[in-house]
């Protein structure tokens, strides 16, 4: 199971609703109605990511003259939240891509639906 899927809670929040939307992710419009004319009990499933960065303080107390020192120190906690959830998926990228170099096509298409699964089935 990948550690995002690890990461995700659900939990009830006390709502009932009617005449709701489809279940969506980042607040995408949707028209189709899943419940139509029937009360709906909601569930929030969430994951938060989080990543903290230390900045010298003076550094942080000569702004003006190391701007840039804060958009490295964002860049590096970004980095961590990206490899927190994508760097488990390297070993086997790096398989794949070996297997295309070796023009293994059938091993690149086992791992390749290895990938796959680990990604988007696992944990579900």
């Amino acid at each position: 199971m990948s550690q995002l899927a690890k990461s995700i809670v659900a939990f009830e929040t006390g709502r009932k609703l009617t005449d709701v939307a489809p279940m969506s992710t980042f607040n995408s419009e949707q028209s189709v109605k899943e419940f139509p004319d029937k009360i709906a009990r909601e569930y929030r499933l969430e994951v938060r990511l989080v990543a903290s960065t230390l900045v010298d303080e003076a550094v942080v107390d000569n702004f003006n003259t190391e701007p840039d020192i804060f958009k490295d120190a964002i860049r590096v906690a970004r980095r961590k939240i990206i490899e927190d959830v994508f760097g488990e998926f390297r070993p086997l990228i790096f398989q794949i891509s070996e297997e295309i170099h070796n023009r293994d096509w059938g091993k690149a298409a086992h791992l390749t639906g290895k990938l796959y699964h680990k990604m988007f089935e696992e944990g579900l």
